[in-house]
């Protein structure tokens, strides 16, 4: 992504997410690709294609464990396997939500500060659970730029609308705390101010 021409990303851009998704298991794919996302020094047009791959996976990480349960309830399983199966789903995706609260803190440093909004805003409108704010994912990542009121309502939708644990939303607020004496905005501050009521 980083060396080939932009036709080439594009193309492995489609192929990837499917490729990590069947080889690889959830947590080391997501180490990666977050991993990879924030070592991305703006700017660079591969920043848009790489917060793509990651909504992409992350979409194919919880189609895939739905089609694994839909797989297990047609194949005659035993009450207790089919409970299982049927948590699948939400095991996955509460797999990625962690990752994400655990990577925040390094998304929170990026620089410059426009960057740094825009990462966290498309990545938490493309892992949304509401199609309304999810439909915005490509117009949020169209364009680099810091657009703080959509970044309050993408952050105030992830906490509470994700199912976070009490460890998982003191974790999320630590990132904004541990961040906002560096930032000159008070935008961290509303954000935790927002969270807490």
């Amino acid at each position: 992504l980083k060396s080939g021409t932009t036709f080439e990303a594009a193309c492995v851009a489609k192929v990837l997410p499917q490729l990590l998704v069947d080889f690889l298991p959830c947590d080391q794919i997501l180490s990666q690709v977050l991993g990879e996302f924030v070592r991305i020094r703006y700017p660079r047009g591969s920043s848009q294609l790489m917060l793509r791959i990651i909504v992409e996976i992350i979409a194919r990480i919880s189609k895939d464990a739905e089609l694994t349960t839909i797989g297990a309830s047609t194949n005659n399983e035993k009450p207790d396997e089919t409970v299982a199966s049927e948590q699948a789903p939400a095991a996955a995706r509460a797999t990625v939500i962690r990752w994400i609260v655990f990577s925040l803190a390094s998304f929170t440093a990026l620089e410059p500060y426009h960057y740094c909004i825009w990462s966290i805003t498309s990545l938490f409108i493309g892992v949304s659970k509401n199609p309304n704010l999810n439909c915005l994912f490509e117009c949020s990542i169209s364009k680099i730029e810091a657009n703080e009121h959509l970044f309050l309502i993408a952050i105030n939708d992830f906490f509470f609308n994700q199912n976070l644990d009490s460890e998982l939303k003191e974790l999320l607020l630590s990132a904004f705390e541990q961040t906002k004496s560096k930032r000159k905005s008070q935008l961290f501050t509303q954000v935790i101010q927002s969270c807490k009521n």
